[in-house]
Parts: structure tokens; sequence; C-alpha cells
């Protein structure tokens, strides 16, 4: 996304485990990452997430969702 020009990125997770060296990277390419730790089953989280990044980040432009359940399964084995 930042190679195609997002300048600021907003990644929510239940639990959340990003790396420092990528917040490194998307820096160094001219980007701005978040993290907010908040499940989509958290509608009082998202709704706090979504006040926050209307608040404090320009209007937002995509949305991209990988939420996934393997349960217990290799991702190669699920259909």
């Amino acid at each position: 996304m930042v190679d195609n020009g997002a300048q600021n990125v907003v990644l929510t997770s239940r639990h959340p485990d990003v790396p420092v060296g990528v917040f490194e990277l998307m820096s160094q390419n001219g980007a701005e990452l978040r993290v907010i730790p908040v499940g989509v089953e958290n509608k009082e989280g998202l709704r706090a997430a979504d006040t926050e990044i209307k608040s404090s980040m320009p209007p937002i432009e995509g949305i991209i969702n990988r939420a996934m359940v393997l349960r217990g399964r290799a991702f190669l084995d699920t259909s």
C-alpha cells in the first residue's frame, strides 16, 4: 500500500505483534503506521478506534480485512 502512495496506515488486531523494524520501514518510506489493539467483536473498541482515527488522521480512503480463524489447521489444509 505504501508503495502505491498510502501515507497513513492503521493496523487493528486483538493481539497486535508488530516488529519494531516494520515501523522503521514504514517511516523510511514516508508513511506512518499506527497500531490499535481491538477485535472486530468489540463494538465499543471499534467505535473508540474510529473516533481516534477520525480525530487524528486524514479521512479513511480504504479498508482491508484479513480476519480469519484457522481452527487449529495449517493454512494449506483449509478450503
